[in-house]
């Protein structure tokens, strides 16, 4: 019996072959001109084992690109066939970050819809704010979000489907996103994914695609938007002060991700050469000696956590040399017993750190000894 998962591939070689037949493969850092064809260069291109890395109970679950894109296409068959999403419709992301996030948004976008991402922690009345005022077609949603949209019941002006990131249907209404991914299956054919790509190909570069709710204003709604064309634009920023080698992993820790999260995100996704580590809260000082990241993208919170506990730590033993006693005797010794332990808490491999929020000044000091620290990711 065949593997569904050599079938799948297949499948995914397939399309992927009739849509190299049109189109020349640019090369890797090179910028296009919108996200929707930042994404196809990278599927097209890449080297990496995975694009993605996240936890699935007690193991690391990879996520190949092949596999990525397959659940992208098909979700977006699904948005546009079954839920009827059509160019600049709006389909609203409440949801913590997660695999299913980012492929649920590189769906839209490639739909030439805008991902529109609102916190899911907000207070119901506050969310329920936002989505009126964002008017989805679609509205993906977490576990924490649908308890306080009726379990996902809520009606919402102009509002087709609201589809679940949970393993169970919460209502008999409500598709969960495994449904969704598995219905899309049936609408997955080559020409199908390959007109799938020769229309995000098309979108222009003006058109919207990104919509943050600023749920730092209190008593109205407030909104950030990033046509195509500005994200490009910020993803290029990213690679100029971050330039990705082959074989990086970024570590992310994050909650609800703000505009310039996705952005960063978008960035590691499409350089062709990050596999991106999804973290999880309350996991970060073990998860990062686990994976020895080259880039961390973190809140100041998990940082200073890491900091603390590695100046706790005893310096390690290590036999002195000949060279150790001649630094020490004129004095060139430095500080290197404290970038040690800092170093391993971080992972050991660390060359670039992004906060989430602005950090101490000696926090950032001290993180400086051991890697490059970027200004807070706005």
């Amino acid at each position: 019996m065949v593997h569904l998962e050599w079938l799948l591939a297949l499948g995914y070689i397939d399309s992927l072959f009739a849509e190299r037949t049109a189109v020349t493969s640019r090369p890797l850092g090179t910028l296009p001109e919108t996200l929707a064809q930042l994404y196809l260069q990278a599927m097209r291109h890449h080297a990496r084992e995975a694009v993605l890395l996240w936890r699935d109970g007690d193991q690391w679950a990879p996520v190949p690109d092949w596999r990525f894109d397959r659940q992208v296409i098909r979700i977006a068959l699904y948005l546009k066939e079954r839920a009827g999403v059509k160019p600049e419709d709006r389909v609203a992301i409440v949801s913590e970050l997660r695999q299913e996030w980012l492929a649920a948004e590189w769906a839209a976008i490639g739909l030439g819809a805008v991902s529109v991402a609102v916190d899911p922690d907000l207070a119901p009345a506050r969310l329920t704010g936002a989505l009126v005022e964002a008017g989805p077609r679609v509205v993906f949603a977490s576990e924490t979000a649908l308890s306080k949209l009726d379990n996902g019941t809520m009606s919402l002006p102009g509002l087709t489907e609201m589809i679940a990131f949970t393993t169970q249907r919460p209502t008999d209404s409500v598709r969960t996103i495994a449904e969704i991914v598995e219905l899309g299956g049936t609408l997955d054919t080559a020409e199908r994914a390959q007109a799938f790509r020769a229309y995000a190909r098309s979108i222009p570069a003006d058109q919207p695609a990104l919509s943050q709710h600023d749920a730092s204003i209190e008593g109205r709604v407030a909104w950030q938007e990033v046509s195509h064309g500005q994200g490009v634009e910020r993803v290029g920023q990213w690679w100029k002060l971050r330039p990705a080698q082959e074989g990086d992993r970024t570590y992310v820790l994050a909650g609800s991700p703000s505009l310039a999260l996705r952005l960063a995100l978008h960035a590691c996704v499409a350089d062709g050469y990050t596999m991106t580590v999804l973290g999880g809260t309350g996991r970060a000082q073990a998860e990062l000696r686990e994976i020895g990241p080259q880039r961390i993208v973190a809140p100041p919170a998990m940082l200073e956590d890491a900091v603390h506990d590695a100046e706790q730590q005893p310096p390690p033993m290590k036999p002195e040399g000949w060279r150790e006693r001649a630094n020490r005797a004129l004095g060139r010794g430095g500080d290197t017993s404290s970038k040690h332990p800092i170093s391993t808490a971080l992972g050991g491999r660390v060359r670039a750190i992004d906060p989430l929020g602005p950090l101490d000044p000696l926090l950032a000091e001290r993180l400086r000894r051991v890697a490059s620290v970027g200004r807070e990711i706005i």
